[in-house]
Parts: structure tokens; C-alpha cells; sequence
């Protein structure tokens, strides 16, 4: 399974400055996958919000169609430590 995590602002603004995605979880039932992201996040445009991606690879091999939990670790610059969840995110495909 691979992991493709997309963090948007609410209102279309610019991330802070140095704000970092620094880990995940993928939860699914009692089992969790913690993401090795591939590279640095990067920050883009998409459809008209800026949005933090990270993206990562090697994860177990759990059925498409199944619903995980998702947490994401992000800090910025002052060092405060921000935990966003998400619940019930389909899994697309594991290749």
C-alpha cells in the first residue's frame, strides 16, 4: 500500500512558514501502518487551495474498498506539534 496525504488550509491561505508534516498513522481496525514519507513535503495549489503533500510507499497489502483512520503529525517553526485527523478514508488500491 502506498500513501498519498494531502493537508489543505480551510480557506485557501499559505501554509505558515515551516510548517512540516512529520509523521502519520494509518489505522485500520487494531493494526496500524506508520508512513516513511518518500521526501520533503511539498506545498502547492490544487483546485484552489494550497495543500501540504506528502506521499510514502511499503505499506501492508489491506484490501481496496476497506475504510482506516488517518492521523498526520505536522510542527512549524515555533516548535508547537499540530495532530489532524480523518476517519473513514477508502482505500483506493495498495499497488
Amino acid at each position: 500500500m502506498g500513501a498519498f496525504l494531502k493537508v489543505t488550509t480551510v480557506d485557501t491561505s499559505y501554509f505558515p512558514g515551516g510548517v512540516r508534516a512529520e509523521k502519520a498513522w494509518v489505522i485500520h481496525n487494531n493494526q496500524a501502518w506508520i508512513p516513511n514519507f518518500e521526501k520533503t513535503a511539498t506545498v502547492t495549489k490544487k483546485n484552489d487551495k494550497m495543500c501540504l503533500i506528502v506521499t510514502s510507499c511499503g505499506g501492508p497489502r489491506w484490501e481496496p474498498g476497506i475504510r482506516v483512520d488517518v492521523v498526520i503529525q505536522l510542527r512549524d517553526e515555533d516548535d508547537n506539534v499540530y495532530l489532524l485527523k480523518i476517519k473513514k478514508q477508502e482505500v483506493i488500491r495498495t499497488e
